[in-house]
């Protein structure tokens, strides 16, 4: 006898894929024998994290968890529950996109239509000996980069199959600003100036790394084109960039010139406005060609009040907190359906926590018992992932949170650092 299973796509909304399953037992269909009508399963969601579980439904599945076999191109997943109509599946690691095949008791099959596997990166620095050295991590997993001296890794972006890292090193206590592709590093800079990095992208194979060069007390913001130097202030001024974006081509830079939020589009600046003489803008983002750029505002009368948290919108300021009761800075900030995700510092009574904002509604990563910050951002099916840091006895340890719940990053041969920058990709 042959049974029949087909999985059905039950639309986006539900984010369910189609499974064809095709079971025969140890005889086939005798001549003249119908098979039995097809069955309906579905998983969901569409696409998800490794690590993350997923759901099958269908019909005559084996309650044993044991007696389910999911793979993922060839990765076993392990189901951690079953009943004869429901499986639960977390996604393996290193697994890839593609179809999922199915084995029980009934027979097996394999998916119609491709499932989508994501994988989280996080980069920052670590301690493991003496001096501390940049690194990455891989759903959970951590890689030491490469380095002659002390480094630490800022930001990362995946292209393709290619992974590319910004950061910097110090070469005798002047900071330098590297590049490292699949593991191999790049020195950016051979001048005599001090260089520091701050983020990363790429566009159609072309790589971009922002940052700036320090000397005579004078900071110049500048970004690398394919390696190129692009120096966007004077050294009269006093400026310098922390994030840059490309689209359609044109190239947004963020960051500070002369102590006042500024962005640059095609090398011309844009300064943001403000209350205050002293603003800072640290993140973009551009979602259907509105530009979102995340920033603080520092308050001063006679004397500095504190700081506020905001993030501008074509131009325009949101503010994120009351700098007359809480002082607090952004630092990342991503848009989702129209949601605007901030990440920053709260301060209060000299103690600072981690936070993010979602539309404005503050997010408390931390009581104030401890002492956190978050830099970093993503958001992935409705979940919020932030990276940063904790302070712990003179030392900084690496933290990741997911909706607001810390996740556990110990790992045997890192014994301290930092997380800078997250993001998600195939």
């Amino acid at each position: 006898m042959r049974f029949t299973y087909t999985l059905n796509k039950t639309g986006l909304s539900s984010f369910a894929t189609t499974l064809v399953l095709t079971c025969s037992l140890l005889t086939a269909c005798q001549p003249g024998e119908e098979a039995t009508p097809a069955e309906t399963i579905t998983f969901t969601p569409a696409s998800a994290l490794v690590g993350d579980t997923i759901t099958l439904s269908g019909k005559h599945f084996s309650t044993d968890p044991a007696k389910n076999t999911v793979s993922f191109e060839g990765k076993e997943g392990q189901v951690v529950s079953a009943t004869d109509s429901i499986l639960k599946v977390i996604v393996p690691d290193s697994s890839a996109s593609g179809k999922i095949s199915v084995k029980s008791e009934a027979g097996s099959g394999i998916s119609a239509t491709d499932f989508k596997v994501f994988n989280l990166y996080i980069v920052g620095f670590g301690e493991t000996l003496t001096p501390p050295t940049a690194m990455y991590w891989r759903n959970g997993k951590p890689t030491i980069l490469s380095s002659p001296e002390w480094t630490s890794a800022t930001d990362i972006a995946i292209s393709g199959k290619h992974i590319y890292i910004g950061g910097m090193a110090n070469f005798g206590y002047s900071p330098k600003a590297l590049l490292w592709k699949d593991g191999q590093l790049t020195q950016l800079y051979n001048g005599t100036e001090d260089v520091f990095v701050n983020s990363i992208f790429v566009n159609n194979n072309d790589v971009y790394v922002a940052g700036y060069s320090y000397k005579d007390k004078k900071r110049t913001a500048v970004y690398w084109k394919n390696n190129q130097v692009v120096k966007l202030g004077s050294e009269s001024d006093d400026d310098f960039a922390n994030a840059i974006a490309v689209v359609n081509n044109d190239v947004y830079v963020v960051g500070r010139k002369n102590y006042v939020g500024t962005y640059w589009k095609n090398g011309q600046p844009v300064v943001l406005k403000g209350e205050s003489t002293e603003t800072d803008a640290k993140a973009i983002a551009i979602v259907n060609n509105d530009v979102y750029i995340a920033g603080s505002e520092y308050i001063y009368t006679s004397e500095y009040q504190g700081s506020q948290a905001m993030y501008w919108k074509n131009g325009e300021p949101v503010r994120l907190n009351d700098a007359q009761t809480t002082s607090a800075t952004s630092s990342d900030i991503k848009v989702v359906n129209n949601d605007v995700y901030v990440t920053g510092l709260l301060s209060k009574n000299d103690q600072t926590i981690a936070v993010y904002w979602k539309n404005g509604v503050l997010v408390e990563l931390s009581d104030f018992s401890r002492r956190t910050r978050a830099f970093g951002l993503e958001v992935f099916n409705n979940h919020v992932y932030v990276v940063g840091e904790e302070w712990i006895g003179g030392r900084l340890f690496p933290r990741l949170w997911k909706d607001g719940r810390e996740i556990n990053m110990t790992h045997k041969s890192i014994s301290s650092g930092t997380n800078y920058s997250v993001v998600i990709a195939e």
